[in-house]
């Protein structure tokens, strides 16, 4: 849900370069900010710790003009790793994949991120102190509303926040959700648009209050369409409904990666001079299908010095592969969120395979490895979501395979014709 003009919440410590190296105290990551970062009578979007991080001032509140405060402001306070910019992208990167996967608000609003600091973090400029102050705070007050939907005031907070708003953009899976509608009229916003996830219809009277269906896909529109049915469908349909996928973050991708496949593959501790195949995703059964670890050993046998990262194996999954005797030979990683690590993933991988038992809505991993100019193997599942065929062109950027051994092969073909995995890769 967003309203007009509002971009990515900052502080005004986004006008410094850089903030200075972390530490650990009681087991809480501490980060310092530059000198000067801040301002004096400016509202705080996190809360200020000494370098002990014993708590200073707490965030919603403004920094009082004293002596005391500009030596400190002057010094450079502490601020908790999880309360950084860094942290917050790492957040938003894990809010964008539940959304698209359909996590309810609740869920949303308790996310964390897995990001701790390991090197200075470049903040980039503010796009003015008065906007930004004005916009935080705005921020702030919202984060806490939405961390308790079910709370009575929940519907006056939501459309108090929401009064002199020109535009409501509302993400969800696409069935009826009435607060966020009912919070809108309330606070009498003229317009309001969805992001439908999953192309489901909301069949109340809500739907009709909506200036425009937003689609991560054609084949989630055509599947709404194929469920409103051709008698609901009026002359001003293709107008009101369009295909808008989610926007895929490459050159932040880019820029956070190693400079090379060798050096991901170093920082991950693989060897740096073997070949590569990959998955990134989150761990759960249903985002997998069992064909892309049961491959494994077929793929091993056509390409010997192969080596395996999967980032997000289940439990299950890990049992899978010890059956089938090659969890040695397969890197096992825990997700992340940071953008450092993400990329690393990427980069490190000559060819990424992907599956998921549900399909897939969009893909938002796929998306991500080809920009970072990586090919995809992944499979058709017509019974399911099927959006991946959209976005990865068989024979083009990878190759479609539905069973474990022509999968198998399918990577090892890229693997071995640098040529046609370069092509590939840049299409």
């Amino acid at each position: 849900m967003e309203g007009t003009g509002a971009g990515t919440a900052t502080s005004d410590n986004d006008n410094n370069e850089e903030a200075t190296p972390s530490r650990r105290e009681g087991h809480v990551d501490l980060v310092q900010l530059p000198s000067n970062s801040l301002r004096v009578g400016q509202v705080l979007t996190f809360s200020l710790r000494d370098a002990a991080g014993h708590l200073l001032f707490a965030a919603g509140h403004p920094l009082p003009d004293t002596p005391q405060v500009r030596e400190l402001l002057a010094r450079g306070p502490w601020v908790q790793a999880h309360e950084t910019r860094e942290y917050q992208r790492a957040l938003a990167h894990k809010l964008d994949t539940m959304m698209l996967q359909g996590a309810s608000l609740s869920a949303l609003a308790n996310a964390r991120a897995e990001y701790k600091p390991t090197r200075p973090m470049p903040l980039p400029a503010a796009t003015g102190p008065a906007h930004t102050a004005i916009w935080a705070d705005l921020q702030w007050h919202a984060q806490q509303v939405l961390r308790d939907p079910h709370r009575p005031d929940f519907l006056l907070r939501l459309a108090q926040l929401l009064e002199g708003t020109d535009v409501v953009h509302v993400v969800r899976h696409g069935a009826a959700e009435p607060r966020v509608p009912a919070a809108v009229r309330r606070a009498g916003v003229p317009h309001m648009v969805e992001t439908n996830i999953f192309g489901h219809v909301d069949e109340s009277d809500d739907r009709a209050a909506f200036d425009a269906h937003l689609f991560l896909s054609k084949f989630c529109l055509l599947r709404y369409r194929n469920r409103l049915g051709a008698e609901r469908i009026g002359p001003d349909f293709d107008a009101r409904h369009k295909v808008l996928s989610a926007p895929i973050e490459y050159p932040e991708l880019r820029a956070a990666a190693p400079a090379t496949p060798q050096e991901a593959r170093a920082l991950l501790g693989l060897d740096p001079d073997r070949p590569t195949v990959g998955r990134v995703g989150r761990a759960d059964d249903m985002k997998w299908r069992r064909m892309v670890v049961d491959m494994v050993p077929e793929l091993l046998r056509l390409v010997p010095d192969a080596q395996v990262l999967f980032v997000g194996l289940t439990p299950a999954l890990r049992r899978r592969l010890d059956h089938l005797g090659v969890r040695d030979r397969v890197a096992d990683v825990e997700p992340s969120g940071d953008p450092a690590q993400l990329s690393a993933f990427y980069r490190a991988c000559d060819v990424f395979v992907a599956a998921a038992q549900i399909g897939e809505s969009q893909g938002i991993a796929n998306g991500e490895a080809l920009a970072m100019g990586v090919p995809v193997v992944t499979c058709s599942t017509p019974w399911a979501d099927n959006a991946q065929v959209e976005f990865v062109q068989h024979g083009v950027s990878g190759w479609y395979a539905s069973h474990p051994r022509p999968f198998a092969e399918a990577t090892a073909d890229l693997l071995g014709d640098d040529a046609r995995r370069a092509a590939f890769g840049a299409a």
